[in-house]
């Protein structure tokens, strides 16, 4: 969530926070682990927001947590505001590492691009794929 200069946090005009939407506006190149907790805090902020009295999810499950975004890209498409904390989860998985989040991002990313989104979206698809086919290759051969 932005922080602004008298200290405030402010969310998008929509209730999503800026982190939560970095999925569909920042490639993979400019993205570290170190963004994987603050990711995952917003997340769970957001769908507290969203869904009152639900019992804050634990996010250690990689694979259930992108079983999950994939009904609900599934559920909802690429533009409905609940595909912004799916896609947030999915996208801290993949800065742990996790191929098979990064595929989510790069399908719900062209998803993206097919539609109303930008010529970016398809870029940041492909980058995560090539992350997920390296990432592939690495795991294949045993390398680190």
């Amino acid at each position: 969530m932005p922080v602004h200069t008298d200290g405030e946090r402010r969310s998008t005009p929509d209730g999503a926070t800026a982190l939560c939407r970095l999925w569909r506006t920042v490639g993979p190149g400019a993205l570290t682990s170190d963004l994987v907790e603050p990711l995952l805090v917003a997340a769970t902020a957001a769908l507290a927001s969203t869904e009152p009295g639900r019992a804050a999810p634990s996010w250690d499950d990689g694979p259930a947590a992108i079983r999950e975004a994939r009904a609900s890209l599934e559920r909802w498409g690429p533009t409905h505001p609940r595909i912004d904390v799916a896609a947030t989860v999915a996208l801290a998985v993949a800065l742990r590492g996790d191929v098979s989040a990064a595929t989510f991002l790069a399908d719900a990313l062209d998803r993206l691009a097919a539609g109303d989104g930008g010529p970016y979206h398809a870029r940041f698809a492909r980058e995560w794929r090539a992350r997920a086919d390296v990432e592939t290759s690495v795991a294949a051969t045993g390398e680190s």
